[in-house]
């Protein structure tokens, strides 16, 4: 068994609508600021999605992998006031991220996870992982050699389900911080040079 611990590239990114006139229009607006709000499901109404890349090609080809979790890093400003959720999910935005990539996941409606955090355990005292599960190691496989697109979406956003009056669910921090760690057996045959 190998683990490889892979940074978010440089250019991955956070991005928010501005307050929009209503829950619908917020989901399907253009981003207006690329930001660190990572997530945010606010009753303003306004949205923040996070877009990251992780080069997989350190990975060899034919490769197993047999678990893997996004390292996600400490948070600030956290509202959790509309409960709900954080989802890993695909995306499919080209890099850099910009404000034109607010819509660019997989499926607006229904994405799939990957893996999830409530938002009561979201943490603001230091690091914690996101368990990949078994849909997520299947994108993952499908990447190796290549660039995997994943990042995250709020349970509200994922499910149509508007917060409330006043209620959020949101927070903020280092969009360059993520990391995925993956462990795998390599294929028969393949010797590492360490």
């Amino acid at each position: 068994m190998v683990t490889a611990t892979i940074d978010a590239d440089s250019d991955s990114n956070g991005v928010r609508t501005a307050v929009e006139a209503s829950w619908a229009v917020a989901r399907t607006a253009a981003g207006t600021a690329t930001t660190n709000f990572i997530t945010q499901a606010s009753s303003g109404p306004q949205l923040g999605r996070y877009f990251a890349f992780f080069d997989l090609v350190s990975i060899p080809t034919g490769s197993t992998i047999s678990t893997a979790k996004m390292v996600h890093p400490s948070v600030a400003n956290k509202l959790s006031t509309a409960g709900g959720s954080i989802h890993i999910v695909e995306h499919v935005a080209t890099d850099p991220i910009g404000t034109g990539d607010m819509t660019s996941y997989k499926t607006l409606n229904g994405d799939t996870s990957f893996g999830s955090e409530t938002y009561a355990n979201v943490s603001t005292g230091g690091t914690f992982d996101i368990t990949i599960n078994a849909s997520g190691i299947t994108y993952l496989t499908t990447q190796i050699g290549s660039i995997a697109k994943i990042g995250l979406r709020s349970s509200h956003d994922i499910d149509n389900s508007a917060p409330g009056g006043g209620l959020f669910s949101q927070y903020t921090c280092s969009v360059t911080a993520h990391d995925l760690v993956i462990d795998y057996v390599p294929p028969p045959g393949f010797f590492a040079i360490l």
